[in-house]
C-alpha cells in the first residue's frame, strides 16, 4: 500500500512540472471543490412547502362561517338554512324570510346574505379578473380578484367594481368605493 502511494507521489510531482498537466490537475481540483460545495448547498437548503393551492375542502350545504363588517361580528351555520348571530340576537334566514325572536327582525347587514355567501362569492371569483397572486414564505397563497357584478354595483349605486382576496379560507371583500363600508372578511370551516 505505502508503494502505490509512494509512486501516485512521484507521477503527481512529475505531471505537476509539466504546465499542461498542471492546468489540468488544478481545474480538475477547482472541479471537486465546487461539485462539493454545490452539492452541500443544494442539499442544505430548506425546502419550500410544496403546497401549490392549499384548498380546503368545504361542504358548501354546511359550513360555519364569520362576517367581520366594519367591527361588527356576525357568526352563524349553513345548513339547509342560514343560522346567525348578530347583537346577541339570534337570527334564521330560509327561502329569503329572515326571523328571529323580536318582533322587528329587519337586520342592516341583510344585503351580505343576498350577495356574499360563499357560493355566490367563488362565482364571482370565476366571472371575475385575476390582478395578483402572492406566494409567502409560509407556504399561504393570496389571491386579488377584480370583479365587476352588475347587480351588486346596482343595489350600492356605485360605477365601480370591487375586489376580493382570497387566503385559504378567508375572504376580504373591498367594497370601499361603495360609501356604507370599507371591507367584508367572511372566514369559513
Amino acid at each position: 500500500m505505502k508503494e502505490k502511494i509512494k509512486k501516485f507521489r512521484e507521477t503527481f510531482k512529475e505531471l505537476w512540472k509539466i504546465p499542461r498537466y498542471n492546468a489540468l490537475i488544478k481545474l480538475g481540483l477547482y472541479f471537486v471543490f465546487f461539485l462539493v460545495f454545490g452539492s452541500i448547498f443544494v442539499l442544505n437548503r430548506v425546502p419550500k412547502k410544496k403546497n401549490p393551492e392549499k384548498e380546503i375542502t368545504i361542504n358548501k350545504n354546511s359550513y360555519e362561517f364569520s362576517y367581520n363588517i366594519n367591527d361588527n361580528i356576525i357568526k352563524g351555520k349553513k345548513n339547509k338554512n342560514i343560522t346567525f348571530t348578530y347583537n346577541d340576537i339570534e337570527y334564521t334566514i330560509e327561502d329569503e324570510n329572515i326571523t328571529c325572536d323580536l318582533d322587528d327582525c329587519n337586520i342592516e347587514f341583510k344585503y351580505i346574505f343576498d350577495f356574499f355567501t360563499l357560493d355566490k362569492i367563488e362565482d364571482y371569483i370565476k366571472n371575475g379578473e385575476l390582478i395578483s397572486k402572492t406566494e409567502y414564505t409560509t407556504g399561504d397563497i393570496e389571491y386579488k380578484y377584480n370583479i365587476n357584478n352588475s347587480k351588486i354595483m346596482e343595489y350600492f349605486n356605485s360605477e365601480n367594481g370591487f375586489e376580493i382576496i382570497k387566503n385559504n379560507n378567508k375572504y376580504t371583500i373591498n367594497l370601499e368605493n361603495y360609501n356604507i363600508l370599507d371591507k367584508i372578511i367572511l372566514e369559513y370551516k
